[in-house]
């Protein structure tokens, strides 16, 4: 995919301008900025907004992951080989979810195992308490 140009679902999104909005129906997705990639290691992320995510668990199960999801948590996909660290709320974080759902595995597959990548979810929280969950790829 190229810089500002859409992918396969229509989406819009910036690589080239971290923290940037683009919008194309009602899907919203926002690129975090690049010094986030760093601090997903360190175990604490900046949301768009400012606000600050504390690694709480890397493992949960979909059926946990599903009410999150349904209650308002946004994703952060990070798929290192991919290049993707996406930032995704509202319509966009149950379609990401609905998507990828299928392919999250509660423990890391052994190499050489999948064509596809899977996918674990964790549980990171703000200071207040509001979940996020980061879906990271697993080859």
């Amino acid at each position: 995919m190229t810089r500002g140009s859409p992918d396969a679902g229509g989406r819009l999104e910036s690589r080239s301008q971290p923290g940037r909005t683009l919008r194309d129906d009602a899907v919203v997705r926002v690129d975090v900025a690049p010094d986030q990639w760093g601090a997903i290691a360190h175990g604490d992320v900046r949301g768009p907004d400012g606000t600050v995510y504390t690694r709480r668990t890397t493992r949960m199960s979909r059926r946990t992951a599903d009410g999150l999801v349904a209650a308002g948590a946004p994703l952060l996909i990070y798929w290192f080989g991919g290049g993707r660290l996406d930032w995704c709320a509202d319509a966009d974080a149950i379609t990401q979810w609905q998507q990828l759902r299928a392919e999250v595995v509660s423990r890391a597959p052994s190499p050489g195992h999948r064509k596809e990548p899977a996918w674990t979810v964790g549980r990171w929280e703000s200071s207040d308490g509001l979940p996020l969950l980061l879906l990271t790829a697993r080859c």
